[in-house]
């Protein structure tokens, strides 16, 4: 595939996919680009996501104080806020987009999803990236961009664009969920759902394991392994979670106070849903609602 060919398509991709939305949200892009030849730049930082992929060439990318191998192959996200620079004597051929998740527009499962890349500091890049899902997608992006001369898969392109964004994250997540072992998945997946519903819909209430496995007929321990082996997360890790996630959703569409949010996603007191979600997102609820209001 000859990316050259390909660069043109981010011009009319700033006119296509400016703005991209789907289900779960919406999202702002500053600039899709790419460079032929990026050499050296100065240490800076964005207020927004930028995402680049190395086509061709060999540098190095700093992040603070960390140094990181560029090479063909290699995906890496710049967050908001963190200090960077690509270093390159000889010039690396690289695409790369700028953009910004809508929060208050987006759900609440999108916000969570990003606030934690934007948090993570452990995985900002992947090498050998070339076969990735959110690579192939990017690269189908542009071939079919190039191909729309008539402009008539303007949506199609704008919902591949949408796509591709969804996908950023993941190449990105710290834990991996466990590999699943041989198991009766129909039956297990089906009483985990069950179990998952019933936390849904009783977030404000003290929820236990006890509780949870007696609604759904199993021993607390079978339901606990169900959770490790199904989703690689313990029980009290998926219900804190889903509780940080609602509160999320109720801060960015409520003016509901703090306090209110605290009871109906069973937090025990302010206090201490204000310690676990400070904990969780690195910011207060209200620092954060006053964040997500511009």
């Amino acid at each position: 595939m000859d990316y050259r060919c390909f660069l043109k398509s981010n011009h009319l991709l700033r006119k296509i996919a400016k703005e991209v939305k789907g289900e779960l949200g919406v999202f702002e892009v500053l600039y899709w680009s790419g460079d032929e030849l990026h050499f050296t730049n100065k240490p800076h930082k964005h207020t927004f996501y930028e995402v680049f992929y190395v086509v061709e060439g060999e540098g190095f990318y700093m992040e603070g104080n960390v140094q990181h191998r560029l090479t063909s192959g290699t995906f890496v996200c710049c967050r908001p806020g963190v200090m960077h620079q690509i270093i390159s004597d000889d010039g690396l051929f690289m695409l790369y987009i700028g953009f910004e998740l809508k929060a208050p527009l987006s759900s609440a499962e999108l916000n969570v999803k990003y606030l934690e890349l934007e948090n993570s500091a452990d995985k900002t890049v992947c090498h050998d990236s070339h076969e990735t899902l959110t690579v192939l997608m990017w690269k189908a992006l542009l071939h079919q961009t190039a191909l729309n001369t008539k402009n008539d898969k303007d949506e199609f392109i704008r919902s591949m664009a949408y796509q591709f964004l969804l996908s950023i994250p993941d190449n990105f997540k710290q834990h991996k969920s466990l590999p699943a072992k041989k198991r009766t998945r129909r039956l297990g997946g089906k009483t985990l759902s069950q179990a998952m519903s019933y936390i849904q819909d009783n977030l404000s209430s003290n929820l236990s394991l006890i509780q949870v496995a007696n609604y759904v007929h199993l021993s607390p321990r079978h339901l606990s392994r169900l959770f490790f082996e199904e989703r690689g997360q313990s029980f009290s890790d998926y219900i804190r979670k889903v509780r940080i996630e609602r509160a999320i959703q109720l801060l960015v569409t409520t003016n509901l106070p703090i306090k209110s949010i605290a009871e109906i996603t069973g937090f025990k007191t302010i206090h201490y849903f204000t310690r676990i979600f400070s904990k969780e997102m690195k910011m207060t609820p209200t620092f954060f609602r006053k964040k997500q209001a511009g």
